[in-house]
Formats: C-alpha cells, sequence, structure tokens
C-alpha cells in the first residue's frame, strides 16, 4: 500500500468538510458569494491530489481493479441519487430534480452528464483511463505523453459540452476547467518533487489569496485568477496546520482518510437533512443548522462506511476489503 501523506490527509479532511457543508442549498441561498468562493477551489484540491496520487506503475489487470473501486461506487450511487431525485423533485435538491427518468437517461448521464457530486468521480475514471493507457503503453518522452494525455481529455470535455445530448445540470462534471486540475497534479507528480515542496507552507500566501477572493470575477476555477486561489489556499492550508494542535491535526486527518467514503455517502444524508430544515428557522443565519447538518452527514457517512466493512458489503460496493480507515 501507497504510503500516506500526513499532510495531504490534512488537506482531505479540510476539503471534505467544505464539500459536505457547501452541498447544503440552505448556505447556496444564505451566502451565495461565500459559497462561490468555497466552490472555486475545494473539489479542485480534491482533484490536484487525486492526479498526483494516481499510480500508474501496476499491471494492468492491477489498475483495473483500481479503477474498479471508483467505477462501481459510481455507478451504484450516481444510479440511486438520480432515482432518489426524480422520485422527490425538488424535496432533496430544487437545483437538481429530474423530471422523467429512463434506462436511457440514466445511461446516458452515467456516461457523460452525472447530477450531483459524483461527477467528481467520473473525472477521476476518465482522466485515469486515459492517464494509464498514454503513459503505460506508449514508449515516448513524458513531455509527450502528458501533451498527449491533456489533449485527449480536452477532446472528451470539449465534445461533453458541445455535443450535449441532455440538458448538462448543475453538478455535470466533466468538462475541461476542472479536468486541468487533475493534469496538474499529474504534472506535479511527473516532476518528482514532492507536494510540500511545491506547496510551500507560508502564511504570506493569505495576503494575494484574500485579494483574489475579494472580486466574485475571481471566483470561478475556470479562470487564471480560480487557479491562482486554489494554489494559494493549499500553501495558507499547510502553514495554518501547526497552529490547530495535534487533536485537529489528528482529526482531520482521520476525515481525509475517509473522504471517499464521506464523499460517497454524504449526498444522500445532505439530501435528507433538508427535511429538518425549517426546525432551525429560529437561526436566520443558517449557521446553526449548517452544522448540525455537516456533522450528521460526516458521522452518518462515517458509520455507513464502517457497517459496510463489517458486513463485508463493501467489496461490492467498492471492489475492496474496507473503505474504512
Amino acid at each position: 500500500m501507497q504510503q500516506r501523506i500526513a499532510e495531504i490527509d490534512y488537506l482531505k479532511g479540510v476539503m471534505i468538510i467544505l464539500v459536505v457543508m457547501f452541498h447544503l442549498v440552505a448556505l447556496d441561498i444564505a451566502y451565495p458569494t461565500v459559497r462561490m468562493a468555497v466552490y472555486t477551489f475545494h473539489v479542485p484540491v480534491f482533484l490536484i491530489i487525486s492526479g498526483y496520487l494516481t499510480n500508474i506503475n501496476k499491471k494492468p489487470e492491477d489498475y483495473g481493479k483500481s479503477l474498479l473501486r471508483l467505477i462501481v461506487p459510481y455507478i451504484v450511487f450516481e444510479s440511486v441519487y438520480m432515482v432518489l431525485l426524480h422520485s422527490f423533485g425538488g424535496g432533496l435538491n430544487a437545483t437538481l430534480s429530474i423530471e422523467t427518468l429512463t434506462l436511457k437517461d440514466v445511461a446516458i448521464r452515467l456516461l457523460a452528464y452525472p447530477v450531483g457530486a459524483y461527477w467528481y468521480l467520473q473525472v477521476l475514471i476518465v482522466c485515469g483511463i486515459v492517464y494509464y493507457l498514454v503513459f503505460h503503453f506508449l514508449k515516448m518522452a513524458n513531455s509527450s505523453k502528458f501533451l498527449l494525455m491533456s489533449t485527449i481529455v480536452y477532446a472528451i470535455a470539449y465534445s461533453v459540452r458541445h455535443y450535449e445530448v441532455v440538458p448538462i445540470m448543475a453538478g455535470s462534471g466533466f468538462v475541461w476547467e476542472s479536468v486541468l486540475f487533475f493534469l496538474l497534479g499529474v504534472l506535479i507528480r511527473l516532476s518528482g518533487i514532492p507536494f510540500t515542496k511545491v506547496f510551500p507552507a507560508s502564511w504570506f500566501a493569505l495576503i494575494p489569496l484574500v485579494i483574489l477572493l475579494s472580486s466574485r470575477d475571481h471566483l470561478f476555477r475556470g479562470t487564471l485568477p480560480g487557479l491562482f486561489i486554489t494554489l494559494l489556499i493549499i500553501c495558507f492550508l499547510l502553514f495554518a496546520v501547526r497552529y490547530i494542535g495535534n487533536q485537529g491535526r489528528s482529526l482531520l486527518g482521520y476525515l481525509g482518510r475517509n473522504s471517499l467514503a464521506i464523499y460517497v455517502f454524504s449526498p444522500l444524508f445532505v439530501g435528507a437533512s433538508k427535511f429538518v430544515e425549517p426546525f432551525f428557522r429560529f437561526d436566520s443565519t443558517m449557521i446553526c443548522y449548517a452544522i448540525v447538518a455537516t456533522f450528521f452527514s460526516i458521522i452518518a457517512s462515517l458509520g455507513c462506511s464502517y457497517l459496510s466493512d463489517r458486513l463485508r458489503l463493501t467489496r461490492w460496493l467498492f471492489c475492496s476489503e474496507r473503505i474504512y480507515y
């Protein structure tokens, strides 16, 4: 098993909290600018880390097994999520409700137009396949391989966007402005420079970060400022980690190790938490609701992953012996 990097687990822990919290529709309504800022960097950080950690130095059968650990949960949970959105409509997420859902619709969305948070898994699957095929089987310089890989995934992203088969809903993710962050992670890996050297811990990163975040025009991952925001937030968080104490680092590292399980299970609980939102109307800021709903969704997701391992469902849902760490 690949040795874990504590700093990366810490970053993943911070980002998975933000992913869960800002999938709450109530926060989107109450704090649209903050939501835009967080969406600029939270999943891009995950994509950079995923590109950096993807190990292509495996035999085809072993790499195929690692891909199945993404493909199977993507198919299962994206399908379940689509059925829930269709059955309960706006009750779960008004921005993603699906009026009609046929087997053809399910197949098309699974292949190209996922709805909700699971687009991240689709990006990992498609980029992972292209990455392995290009770098494992072709005989050319790494620079040429990287350019070829970038061209292929750009062509796929362009085709998905240009030849829109079904309406692209919020959350549909195989777009260039997302994919480029995975490619950035791959580029860092190819450089041979350790992750923490590429992103040096620095309080100074906070200054340009605040400047960039001050303009709504910068709050989009597809812009150059959006790219810099993502890079700067990594540098600043790696600096801030030294001030949160051992327990804080341990907790965030634990969440980071289990971030895949939280990412997969949490959309189901985030959607369900909307039904208890009326009980928090006493707090106009919606902060109490956000804290409780985020805590509930993360704990419930961790519980599901633990039970999945104990009941030996993980081998069917994730093609692995364990998902809880």
